[in-house]
């Protein structure tokens, strides 16, 4: 019954997710619908730790993650003072609670739950993988002989397909989502069958127009099939920063004065639809010095949410995306470091998806967000990698061999 109660609540927390992002009558409810299955997942996990009085348990991999995510959560408190009334107040705390209940979930408390119950992280991941696939089907359906399931793109002319989204990005975000865990159910060991969404996930992203989708997927493929090669070479450089983040500088200096940067920042941003212009905009609007190190707070962003990392800039200043990217690089090098230590062809794909997330953020606001399925995925994903650090090195000092469920076993 248990097993049941929270297949449901998750089934219901990602397909809300996904539409809320549509164009139905009742989106809103499905918006303020994905937010409350969070806290009623949330509160099923915490009252089941309770009443098995289980101990919440975090391993070496992800102990740093709460300090760092902790001095995060203080610069956002800071932003607090860009309020001009309580209502101002009250929306910028709501916006700072989303972030810590996604942190609490994913990497703290879902983990935990996987563990104690002895989940198969396919189980987690074949949720995701029905609830996206019932969906966009549903989008599909809903969208089929309107008019509005096409938009033309007045940037570039294109006539996009979005079926029942509001926006054809949100159904390429979508699409690159299923093409993903469609990829790991199958590295999991799961049947073949799995696979054949892949295609047609692919032909949504292309339909959607959404380049960002379709250069990410193809980079997060290629960055899983040369998985070895790159991650060791990624894991020296964030195990040396001082050493490699240097030369990459110098590269990349070197690089912007052999080129005539005027026309190469005009051809990047018209390929980014006009958002450098945007960007350089937002970032003009910084009134003081104040503004750069603490951010203009989370309420005064909401026309930046094209670039994840301008999100967070705008809302939080230096400090806060200092303390973001900090705590992305000491997730990416804890990733790294076990999959050196115990490679997967699932863990491989993990990485490369954050890798891609990464990168897709730059365009879309879709890295670190409750209101997004991938990224409760993404994360949840690590959490639960991190949490099965334990499990194996527990397995391997009794002589034993690793379990079934764990998402790194060769």
């Amino acid at each position: 019954m248990r097993n049941i109660t929270f297949n449901s609540l998750m089934f219901l927390l990602v397909s809300c997710n996904v539409l809320a992002f549509m164009r139905f009558d009742a989106v809103n409810v499905f918006y303020i619908g994905k937010f409350v299955l969070v806290l009623c997942c949330t509160v099923f996990i915490l009252i089941y730790l309770a009443t098995q009085k289980k101990k919440i348990r975090m391993t070496p991999y992800s102990r740093m993650m709460p300090l760092i995510f902790y001095l995060w959560v203080v610069v956002m408190c800071l932003g607090l003072t860009n309020g001009t009334s309580i209502g101002d107040i009250v929306s910028m705390g709501m916006t700072i609670f989303s972030y810590i209940m996604l942190f609490g979930f994913a990497i703290v408390l879902l983990p935990n739950y996987v563990s104690y119950e002895n989940k198969n992280y396919a189980e987690i991941v074949r949720i995701f993988y029905f609830a996206i696939l019932f969906s966009i089907g549903v989008s599909i359906v809903a969208g089929f002989g309107d008019p509005k399931s096409f938009h033309l793109d007045p940037y570039s002319l294109r006539n996009r397909y979005l079926a029942c989204f509001q926006h054809p990005n949100s159904l390429g975000l979508y699409a690159f989502l299923g093409s993903v865990v469609s990829i790991i159910m199958h590295s999991l060991g799961r049947s073949r069958l799995y696979l054949l969404t892949v295609p047609f996930y692919l032909t949504l992203i292309v339909m959607s127009g959404s380049r960002t989708a379709l250069y990410t997927v193809i980079a997060m493929l290629l960055i899983f099939m040369l998985k070895r090669i790159l991650y060791t070479g990624m894991l020296l450089v964030l195990k040396y920063p001082f050493i490699f983040f240097p030369m990459l500088a110098c590269l990349l200096f070197g690089m912007l004065t052999i080129v005539d940067r005027a026309t190469l920042l005009e051809a990047v941003d018209k390929a980014l639809s006009n958002r450098i212009s945007i960007w350089s905009g937002l970032l003009e609007r910084n009134e003081s010095l104040l503004n750069f190190i603490i951010g203009q707070g989370t309420l005064k962003t909401d026309e930046s949410m094209d670039n994840y990392y301008l999100v967070v800039l705008t809302s939080t200043g230096f400090l806060g995306l200092a303390m973001f990217v900090i705590m992305l690089m000491n997730t990416f090098y804890g990733l790294l470091k076990q999959f050196n230590e115990t490679p997967s062809k699932t863990l491989g794909m993990i990485i490369a998806m954050m890798i891609s997330l990464a990168l897709y953020s730059f365009t879309e606001s879709v890295m670190f967000t409750l209101g997004n399925a991938a990224s409760i995925f993404l994360w949840s994903s690590v959490g639960i990698c991190f949490q099965d650090v334990r499990i194996i090195r527990r397995m391997q000092e009794s002589g034993g061999a690793q379990p079934s469920y764990a998402i790194t076993v060769t």
